[in-house]
């Protein structure tokens, strides 16, 4: 075998490990379907249910919940306080309250601009576990001062594995 074919095999191993190594680094993302909103108005009591398919592979690790939350400049305040009940396949039910701020202490919006719209990734949960495979449902309500909430175009929740040192920090408490 000459010496050009064992440098071919060389990189091509190289780069086969290369590929892995970014691949397993990777974090993944897990989604809920979006829930979009008529006319951009969340109007209180509409309760938003979205539902997380949990597999197997995702048990026995940390989560950090974010609400995705796609808004305009029409809304009136700097936050909206909503309730989120998770009920886990067993139908065990979880429920807590959030304040989501839309702006930051220098009163602008906070979040990602595109076209006339503000992309906000609110975190919910951080190390959030799910004990059990199967649907997820997880149940939103906007509790803020006013009956109809105007400039949210669509709301939809992310899991992501949460970072791994604090992963390691968790194990060894």
């Amino acid at each position: 075998m000459s010496w050009k074919k064992s440098f071919v095999f060389v990189i091509l191993f190289v780069l086969i490990i290369v590929v892995f190594i970014l691949i397993s680094k990777k974090e993944k993302e897990y989604k809920s379907q979006e829930y979009f909103f008529k006319e951009f108005v969340w109007e209180r009591p509409n309760i938003v249910s979205l539902t997380l398919e949990v597999t197997p592979n995702m048990m026995n690790q940390s989560y950090d919940l974010y609400l995705d939350l796609e808004h305009t400049i029409q809304i009136r305040k700097d936050m909206m306080q909503m309730d989120m009940e998770i009920i886990a396949p067993n139908k065990e039910e979880r429920i807590a309250t959030y304040n989501l701020w839309y702006k930051n202490n220098e009163g602008k919006f906070k979040g990602i601009p595109h076209e006339n719209l503000f992309d906000l990734h609110q975190v919910l949960r951080k190390k959030f576990e799910f004990t059990q495979e199967g649907t997820w449902t997880f149940l939103l309500q906007q509790r803020s001062e006013f009956q109809y909430l105007q400039g949210i175009k669509s709301v939809q929740l992310v899991a992501i594995p949460s970072a791994k040192e604090e992963q390691k920090e968790q194990e060894q408490q």
